[in-house]
């Protein structure tokens, strides 16, 4: 019943939409995936997949269920100074240290974010570096794929399932059963576009997350 229920929230045919979020990487390294050190490329996040798009080079799409770890972490923003020194683990550590080093160090203008991206699949991993975000930033734009990632583990399901069932005698049955049905509610897709907030100026106004009237607010009407 359980593998059932988690693999009726990725049904294949759904994933030929918009992309909800897009943001443009550095790669760093990686195996298994049809990339280029050095070069850039685009992650386009979906409903059900992300995209990893090289330009016109090739294009790969991933689904979440594909997606074994996503992992985002770095300085952030860091004032051009000393630069990056390469290191590793053993001769071949140290020369792929050094090579991510000279990327780093290229890419670091006064001012730079340093956010790292690791991606696990099931095909190999991938390592980029993104200068959009801050990691915190990031993290919380992309909180709805490791919402995904949570759920479709098995293990995860699994203990939230057993807490549930030990604490059965505390509470009314339809407690139980509430709280049942919200552990297997299938996930709502809401696209940032959609996402709304209020007006970090004023404070009075609410507004999409992605709107520009925020940059020059002047109290006007909420967006439609």
């Amino acid at each position: 019943m359980l593998f059932g229920y988690l693999f009726s929230l990725f049904d294949m045919t759904q994933v030929a939409l918009p992309a909800w979020l897009k943001i443009s990487c550095t790669v760093l390294g990686g195996f298994g995936h049809a990339v280029v050190l050095n070069e850039t490329v685009d992650l386009l996040f979906r409903e059900k997949s992300f995209e990893i798009r090289a330009g016109d080079r090739t294009s790969e799409e991933i689904f979440y269920l594909e997606l074994v770890e996503l992992e985002i972490s770095g300085p952030g923003t860091v004032a051009r100074g000393g630069g990056f020194i390469g290191g590793g683990f053993g001769i071949g550590g140290a020369i792929e240290g050094i090579a991510i080093a000279g990327i780093l160090n290229a890419l670091t203008t006064r001012y730079k974010v340093h956010t790292f991206l690791t991606l696990v699949t099931h095909m190999g991993e991938l390592h980029l570096h993104h200068g959009g975000m801050e990691p915190a930033a990031l993290r919380i734009a992309l909180a709805e794929v490791f919402v995904i990632l949570r759920r479709q583990d098995v293990g995860w399901m699994h203990a939230r399932r057993a807490v549930l069932e030990e604490q059965r005698a505390s509470m009314l049955e339809s407690e139980h059963e509430s709280l049942v049905s919200r552990l297997l509610k299938p996930l709502h897709h809401q696209s940032l576009d959609e996402r709304k907030g209020r007006c970090p100026n004023c404070d009075a106004r609410v507004c999409r997350i992605l709107c520009n009237r925020t940059i020059h607010c002047r109290r006007e009407p909420a967006c439609p």
